[in-house]
């Protein structure tokens, strides 16, 4: 889910992303492909992706329209972007592959059109029909949620990485107040917000499977689209021709106790990354891994920075140093960058925090970020009302050291206290006889911990593939182990041998 530090988003979705239909109007209802409400017997109608929003020209577009809220069908409408990318070969076609991406908030669409362009989906896109869909509040869907105010982000920036090291009557008013600022702003939208959680989405996704005529999903989330998944396989299993989840959220833990799980595995990639640093005379944080957190402290404590007019605060440095660890390939970019802050050279790591909390060239902040990703997690669980006791549990329970690490996860706790719409969850049960899943999870992932892995494939069910090493998902990626044995269970309904695990690189 906090993998949006992470994404640095180089296909920006538009507004007038469709030459076929315009935005916000819902398609036609066509002739019933499946019996029951209208928006189960609705079809698609393609057209062309304008421009060059997406990396693959031969994408077709289409808008699913359905009820804002289900218990009232007949009342008003969400329009959602939807993306195909189609098999070549309708001979060799087994159906439509549904994607659904980190966040909440990140596109849908943006992911299907990722995957058709990826080398190691060669053999999907042999198959499949690729297909992504904007949820509700994000991307080319509308209504958008956006209501956090620029200048309550702008305090979010400001607040300090450990704003509850030493609580005192002010910094504990801050606490409180950043977070109802951010949380005020949304107070207008909360019946839009009331219906943009997982509940909505899984019969959002139930809905488009019919729209896309499949009988049974094959689907693949990551991150935040294995609670999507595994919430819809909990709720439709009949319905489930095949299910990849990778780097899973874990299916049953409060919010806070998932938090402090995240909190101990970025200790633990930060540890990795310190002790393969060392081995340079020149890593930024020195050549002993177990002063490392300390030297990083060091320089977070010179913070903020003057940049131009503006500064980095200690909260930009520790959202860059989170969205470094989430992979073992960028850490040279993280010495680089810490290198840069050494010499105080603070421009660049500006503008990648700015690029990261998608802050605009005139102070502006774009919207269906961190809107979506409030509005998804705090109805999706429940968080404690004191959010001055929560950070200041969560700093405790971290252990000393690592000032970078509360900011990873620490929103939630911050705003989900104020927010006016009460949580409703969607829970992940499992069934009696559950669909076949295939669950994907690394040893070193910063941002689902592997734990969450081995808990998704207990609760559902589910065949457990495990890969070694640092990243946050790995299906898709560089790893050929991982590939194949995804590939083989999507295509064939192959399952993997029992305890498989892959290398990593």
């Amino acid at each position: 889910m906090r993998a949006r530090l992470l994404m640095i988003v180089a296909v920006l979705v538009v507004a007038g992303m469709f030459s076929s239909s315009g935005v916000g109007v819902p398609p036609e209802v066509g002739a019933s492909s499946e019996a029951g409400p209208w928006y189960y017997r609705q079809q698609l109608a393609w057209g062309s992706c304008a421009g060059d929003v997406f990396f693959v020209r031969s994408a077709e577009c289409a808008r699913l329209a359905v009820p804002l809220d289900y218990a009232k069908p007949d009342g008003a409408r969400v329009s959602l972007g939807v993306l195909r990318h189609r098999v070549e070969r309708a001979d060799r076609r087994i159906g439509a592959l549904v994607v659904s991406p980190d966040g909440p908030g990140d596109s849908g669409m943006s992911l299907a059109a990722g995957v058709a362009y990826q080398l190691a989906a060669e053999p999907l896109r042999d198959r499949f029909d690729l297909v992504g869909f904007d949820a509700r509040g994000v991307g080319a869907s509308r209504p958008l949620v956006a209501c956090l105010p620029d200048q309550a982000l702008d305090a979010l920036r400001a607040l300090p990485a450990e704003p509850t090291a030493e609580p005192t009557v002010d910094s504990s008013a801050e606490v409180v107040a950043v977070g109802e600022l951010l949380a005020d702003g949304c107070a207008k939208d909360t019946e839009l917000l009331s219906h943009v959680g997982t509940r909505e989405t899984v019969r959002d996704l139930d809905v488009l499977r019919a729209a896309l005529g499949e009988e049974k999903l094959s689907y693949f989330g990551r991150s935040y689209g294995t609670r999507v998944g595994a919430a819809y396989a909990s709720a439709f299993p009949g319905r489930v021709r095949a299910m990849v989840l990778d780097g899973s959220v874990h299916p049953t833990a409060p919010p806070v106790e998932q938090l402090r799980a995240q909190l101990t595995a970025l200790t633990a990639a930060f540890t990795a990354y310190a002790t393969s640093c060392a081995r340079r005379p020149d890593c930024p944080v020195g050549t002993d891994p177990a002063v490392a957190a300390r030297e990083l402290d060091d320089l977070l404590a010179r913070a903020p920075y003057p940049v131009g007019d503006r500064e980095l605060s200690t909260r930009d440095i520790a959202y860059l140093v989170t969205s470094q660890l989430y992979n073992s390939s960028s850490w040279p970019v993280l010495s680089q960058l810490l290198a840069d802050l050494e010499h105080g050279d603070a421009g660049k790591l500006l503008e990648l925090a700015d690029r990261i909390l998608d802050r605009q060239a005139d102070g502006s902040y774009a919207a269906g970020g961190l809107d979506v990703r409030l509005a998804v997690d705090c109805v999706d669980g429940e968080f404690p009302a004191d959010p001055v006791a929560t950070l200041t549990d969560l700093r405790t329970s971290a252990g000393p050291g690592g000032t970078w690490r509360l900011p990873a996860v620490d929103v939630e706790a911050l705003v989900c206290p104020h927010w006016l719409v009460p949580p409703v969850a969607e829970p992940i049960t499992g069934a009696p006889d559950p669909p076949p899943v295939l669950v994907m999870a690394t040893t070193g992932d910063a941002a689902t911990p592997y734990a969450n892995g081995v808990a998704m494939a207990e609760r559902l069910g589910a065949d457990l593939v495990t890969y070694e090493g640092y990243r946050h998902t790995v299906y898709l990626a560089s790893d050929d182990c991982v590939n194949r044995t995804g590939h083989d269970y999507l295509v064939s309904l192959r399952t993997p041998p029992e305890h498989t695990r892959c290398p990593g690189l």
